[in-house]
């Protein structure tokens, strides 16, 4: 069943997908990997106008996307996900999809090992 594209949303598909088994994990990853919008357009309900916003990214930009949500979640890492819902954003016309890849440090308390991970952040503002 195709998810609404929002912030409820993707965190179900989100939840599903990094709780999935290796092996349906690793299928999922290799689709999001080789066709985003495909899988996007297979996962959400999107609008025609979302479609074709996805359909008009740049092909450089929409696989960096893909690369990042399939990195993360092969890891079973959550993606910081944002899209803004407020009723005047659609008013304003132009979106912005910002994607953030971090390397961040981490210490578990009580433990001497520190670990390094990435942070992936997807934000969809208009302006």
């Amino acid at each position: 069943m195709k998810q609404p594209f929002d912030n409820v949303g993707f965190a179900q598909v989100q939840a599903s997908t990094i709780s999935l088994d290796a092996t349906a994990l690793q299928a999922t990853v290799q689709q999001i990997r080789s066709n985003f919008a495909q899988w996007m357009k297979d996962t959400f309900e999107l609008s025609a106008s979302q479609q074709e916003q996805l359909d008009d990214l740049e092909p450089a930009f929409r696989q960096d996307l893909a690369d990042a949500v399939a990195d993360s979640w092969a890891v079973r890492h959550p993606i910081l996900f944002y899209k803004e819902e407020d009723g005047t954003a659609k008013e304003r016309s132009v979106k912005d999809i910002i994607l953030g890849r971090d390397r961040q440090k981490a210490q578990s308390v009580q433990s001497a090992s520190v670990y390094t991970h990435e942070a992936v952040s997807i934000q969809i503002v208009y302006r």
